[in-house]
């Protein structure tokens, strides 16, 4: 019955049919427990520490979706509209989803286009091209679900790198945020400080997959580097 149903979604893709993938990203709430109670042992105060960490240990779950046909591509973050926005947008699930941040992508492109909205820079609202992040595609298999999926690897921060688990039988060159290079549609992000988990997969009308707007200033990366610089007060 699963090849069955495989096979149906095959024939779909080719057909360029438009397919929606939602995600739920969920902070790693045992790893601020762990992180506090060691700190906890080695002298520091204990209330200053669940007070500086209290956004990650009430953190609430944050879903994603990406609109994607044979084409194309569109990324954005589900807004929650029952809770609060100022207090929702400093949620660290949110933030690794990628709160505000909308991402355009096409087949005939290396890169992604970002739709950025931010209060703190000198233009709020703009677009900018960025490289898709560089993988490393690990001989690891696992089956999560239905799906047979194999890892990647790549850096998410100095410190930080993630796990990627992929499904190459579900044929597409697109992936959530910047992971295009991927053979297949990414099932599961594992790391110390979050995880994110495909949880539905349907097809949708066409009208879903959106196009950047054409009124919004596209910048270049230089240019949007050197606002974030200007942002940072340690920076020479």
């Amino acid at each position: 019955m699963k090849i069955f149903l495989l096979l149906i979604f095959f024939q779909s893709f080719v057909y360029s049919q438009t397919f929606e993938a939602t995600y739920q990203f969920e902070i790693n709430k045992e790893y601020y427990k762990n992180y506090i109670q060691k700190s906890v042992s080695e002298g520091k105060n204990p209330a200053l520490l669940k007070k500086a960490f209290s956004r990650y240990l009430n953190s609430r779950p944050a879903k994603a979706k990406l609109i994607f046909n044979s084409e194309m591509s569109y990324y954005y973050v589900v807004q929650d509209m029952n809770v609060d926005q100022n207090n929702r947008k400093a949620d660290p699930a949110l933030i690794f989803a990628g709160n505000n941040t909308k991402i355009y992508n096409t087949q005939d492109q290396d890169s992604i286009v970002t739709h950025i909205n931010s209060e703190h820079l000198d233009i709020n609202e703009f677009l900018v091209k960025e490289d898709t992040k560089p993988v490393t595609l690990k001989n690891e298999t696992q089956t999560i679900g239905q799906y047979q999926c194999y890892l990647a690897e790549t850096q998410y921060s100095k410190k930080q790198s993630l796990k990627l688990w992929y499904a190459p039988d579900i044929p597409t060159n697109f992936n959530i945020k910047d992971y295009k290079s991927l053979p297949g549609l990414l099932i599961k992000i594992e790391s110390q400080l979050f995880k994110a988990n495909l949880v539905s997969l349907k097809q949708v009308d066409a009208t879903e997959l959106k196009q950047p707007p054409s009124d919004i200033r596209l910048i270049t990366k230089k240019e949007y580097q050197d606002m974030i610089d200007k942002t940072n007060p340690f920076k020479d």
